[in-house]
């Protein structure tokens, strides 16, 4: 087997080839490039790193998460406020023909969560949060059928939209006027403390089974997180799978794919 996994981010894209679905395991260092936001330039560089990766063998299968919302068929991306340009492009099926195979997307987010469904070290229903730029959640649970991943955001959109403006990438941005990395420790505490407020009433509107956090600020601040954990009263981990979590989803959008066009 020789599938691509594809991380469309709004500021970089990643590529990465595997050889099975049953593990997520690359060949080699995942591909990165920043992107130009010019789409034929950018759509050209998802296809040549996709036969550069493959080495010339014929590709079965690619994945691919969006930054953006997606139409009820997974066929393209309607919106994207990072990537507009690539908005109603019908670019799977472009990519498809130029591949000669399967193409297999979804938002990136939905994505993350079948990564983390498939693949990740908490095999149960699981909420999947996401705390970077933004801050949301998917629902992963596990049916007779595969993983199903959903988003959980809309049942408790005033409560994102608030938690967001509090502890967001963006809002600290806008906040702080620099980005988190250059936040003092004093100002890091105030956002931990607001973080730890919303995560608790999140836990209690929603009463999740488990939780496992993705996202760039996740992931940077995963010990922050860990402690969290221990006053929360819900199993709480970090994704295993560190700034490969997307890549990682590309391979769960193949394998629902996959699951999905087998005879029940």
């Amino acid at each position: 087997m020789n599938v691509i996994a594809v991380d469309l981010g709004g500021t970089n894209t990643r590529l990465a080839c595997a050889k099975s679905l049953d593990e997520p395991i690359f060949t080699e260092q995942p591909t990165r490039r920043r992107n130009t936001h010019d789409y034929d330039n950018d759509f050209n560089f998802l296809i040549e790193t996709a036969k550069k990766l493959s080495y010339g063998k014929p590709i079965d299968a690619l994945g691919i998460g969006v930054p953006g919302r997606v139409n009820d068929n997974k066929s393209d991306m309607v919106a994207s406020n990072n990537m507009p340009e690539w908005a109603n492009r019908d670019f799977c099926s472009e990519l498809s023909k130029a591949l000669n195979c399967p193409v297999y997307m979804d938002n990136d987010g939905v994505a993350a969560g079948l990564g983390e469904g498939y693949f990740g070290s908490l095999q149960g229903d699981v909420h999947y949060l996401i705390w970077g730029t933004g801050i949301s959640s998917v629902y992963v649970k596990h049916t007779g059928k595969g993983v199903e991943a959903t988003y959980a955001r809309p049942d408790y959109k005033a409560h994102f939209d608030a938690w967001e403006d509090a502890c967001g990438g963006a809002a600290i941005m806008r906040k702080y006027g620099k980005p988190g990395e250059e936040l003092t420790e004093q100002e890091w505490g105030d956002i931990n403390k607001q973080f730890a407020h919303y995560l608790q009433k999140y836990i209690e509107l929603a009463k999740p089974a488990a939780i496992m956090f993705g996202g760039g600020l996740a992931i940077h601040h995963a010990a922050t997180i860990a402690s969290h954990a221990n006053e929360m009263g819900v199993t709480i981990r970090i994704t295993q799978f560190g700034d490969n979590n997307g890549l990682i989803g590309g391979l769960g959008l193949i394998k629902r794919g996959v699951t999905s066009a087998k005879p029940s």
